[in-house]
């Protein structure tokens, strides 16, 4: 959460949108287009979206990003619970991601955060 010292940012991607980016190269959500800009989360941040926003899914992937590569276009805004989250404003290049993960579905719960990720 805290934008001068986190060096990575996450976005969390269903089904539909993963085999989306696969075949366009850019990475968003209907939400994404909706809002106009993309979601992202800190690492802390991953497994409270996941709850609320994937608890069922499957299918489900999270795909890494230095926050290097996209500072150009990264802002970070107040959202859920007063905290700030990562937005990407632009197209965001799935060839940015320094990272790939397919997550563990279930039917009745939600996704789990690869370990390397549960802190």
């Amino acid at each position: 959460m805290q934008t001068k010292q986190t060096r990575l940012v996450y976005k969390i991607l269903d089904q539909a949108a993963a085999q989306r980016s696969e075949t366009d190269g850019l990475v968003q959500t209907e939400l994404d287009r909706t809002d106009g800009y993309i979601h992202l989360s800190a690492a802390t941040q991953i497994s409270g979206t996941l709850a609320r926003y994937y608890n069922g899914s499957l299918g489900v992937i999270l795909l890494e990003f230095a926050v290097s590569d996209v500072a150009d276009r990264l802002k970070w805004e107040t959202s859920r619970n007063g905290d700030l989250f990562p937005h990407y404003y632009g197209a965001l290049p799935r060839r940015l991601a320094t990272r790939m993960w397919k997550l563990v579905c279930s039917a009745d719960a939600p996704p789990l955060l690869p370990e390397s990720l549960n802190a």
